[in-house]
């Protein structure tokens, strides 16, 4: 039996595809499970109040989600007119504690939406 070899974080390589690794790493080069970068990603979230994460529509719902698609936040999206990338989606949602996020995505070529939170109960 193939012993699986850990990563930083402890943890072997979370289950992934052909086109994914199993592990998502920090710009030291510390590899991290996906449970982990969820975590961290999170822990971020909480700690600076700001987060590029991804604005994916599913049917009718718009989602505003991490890459590996473990943070998943239900939102209600407006779209709208940019005089440079023509149009302009901004989203809000509840995010990390209940908090209220506002996001912005620009352009029809990208899924990168910028975050930050905007309301603290």
């Amino acid at each position: 039996m193939e012993t699986q070899e850990l990563l930083e974080c402890g943890h072997p390589e979370s289950p992934h595809s052909d086109i994914t690794r199993g592990y998502g790493s920090d710009e030291y080069g510390n590899r991290y499970c996906y449970d982990c970068c969820k975590q961290k990603e999170i822990d971020t979230m909480l700690e600076t109040k700001r987060a590029t994460l991804y604005l994916v529509k599913e049917g009718d719902n718009w989602y505003v989600t991490n890459w590996i698609g473990n943070i998943r936040h239900l939102a209600s999206v407006k779209k709208g007119r940019h005089n440079i990338a023509r149009t302009r989606y901004d989203a809000w949602f509840h995010g990390p504690m209940n908090t209220i996020w506002h996001g912005v995505q620009y352009g029809e070529n990208t899924q990168v939406i910028r975050c930050k939170e905007i309301k603290h109960f």
